[in-house]
């Protein structure tokens, strides 16, 4: 669903900046700004899975380290420490939320680095001017 409504927002940009530019000299300035504040809402959500993936990759990193910690005495809690929830036995549950841990903090590394790719030719195309061949040509 989030890939279909960036690439139906990628067309209606293009659509909607050759319409200004065609319009008046001033249309692609006033219609960049306009864009922008219509991209807030998409950078709200890349703002909170971001964060969200980074809270859970760096929890499931951790919890089998205090875990451990927690076996050997050295971290004491009030209460009684489970990981996985009791679905999976502990000797599986740690390595596994490890190593899933670790995969999701790398997941968003490489969602972070998509994104910047994808925002970074969106600038480009808003804000380098094409001179009128390479407008033709397009």
């Amino acid at each position: 669903a989030m890939v279909l409504y960036v690439l139906i927002s990628q067309f209606g940009l293009v659509v909607g900046n050759q319409i200004a530019s065609a319009a008046a000299a001033s249309g692609p300035a006033i219609y960049n700004y306009t864009w922008l504040v219509l991209m807030l809402p998409l950078g709200v959500i890349y703002f909170t899975v971001a964060v969200s993936m980074t809270a859970i990759g760096a929890g499931m990193t951790l919890a089998p380290v205090f875990y451990s910690l927690w076996l050997l005495g050295v971290v004491s809690v009030e209460h009684d420490v489970t990981i996985a929830s009791g679905v999976l036995p502990p000797w599986l549950g740690a390595p596994l939320s490890f190593v899933i841990g670790v995969f999701l903090l790398f997941a968003v590394l490489h969602l972070a680095k998509g994104v910047a790719k994808v925002h970074g030719g969106l600038a480009k195309h808003l804000l380098v001017a094409v001179n009128s061949q390479e407008r033709d040509r397009d």
